[in-house]
């Protein structure tokens, strides 16, 4: 989310993407005796937003699959219950934040985009090296002749700009493929932005030190 790190698996949130608390919050159940109805489900969802569902084990019957809804109002958090209202589904939040496109200097945005691509090592196998077909890792065209290099990114915050650079493999017809390429975020404030890993998986966060 935009200002709130949410943690469903726990049932906490804080507020450190946005000013760096690291206080984890509970999530407070709306009411612990119970699980409610479509009905009751659809009055709240009139007057909070609705963030995620996640299903886990009924604690009273192991065996037994039941949704947990998460809710936000004006600050508040809240999770309830419920065996008996499918939706809504998790792509229906309002407040789940949206990442634009992939890092490449076609389609990087005007904040954050890839500037420079430098060659540093021409990598070709000949019929006699047999080491592409015992390296670890070696599918995804690792075996074709191809240039090793490093491609330079720039990033424009309010306050300065930042440079970053990654290794990356230059095929035929200057398709080039980083280690690891990015989709980004920035805060609806412009104070932070988020790269989230597509190869990887490891998400970054860019905001100035508190």
């Amino acid at each position: 989310m935009d200002q709130y790190i949410i943690e469903t698996g726990s049932g906490t949130y804080s507020n450190w993407i946005s000013n760096g608390d690291t206080t984890r919050y509970l999530i407070k159940n709306l009411d612990q005796a119970r699980t409610f109805s479509k009905k009751e489900i659809e009055k709240l969802l009139s007057t909070k937003e609705y963030v995620a569902k996640t299903t886990e084990a009924l604690p009273s019957d192991p065996e037994k699959r039941i949704d947990k809804l998460f809710l936000y109002d004006h600050g508040q958090w809240n999770y309830l219950l419920t065996d008996s209202y499918d939706d809504p589904q998790p792509r229906d939040s309002k407040l789940e934040i949206t990442y634009a496109g992939e890092l490449t200097e076609d389609e990087g945005v005007d904040f954050i985009r890839r500037e420079y691509i430098h060659k540093d090592q021409w990598i070709q196998y000949s019929f006699w090296d047999l080491s592409k077909y015992l390296r670890w890792g070696t599918g995804n065209q690792s075996h074709i002749d191809h240039w090793e290099g490093t491609s330079y990114f720039k990033i424009v915050m309010p306050q300065k700009t930042l440079y970053f650079k990654q290794p990356n493999k230059i095929y035929e017809q200057f398709e080039t493929r980083e280690l690891n390429n990015y989709k980004v975020y920035r805060s609806n404030d412009k104070k932070y932005l988020l790269l989230k890993g597509i190869d990887l998986g490891i998400c970054y966060v860019i905001r100035p030190k508190k």
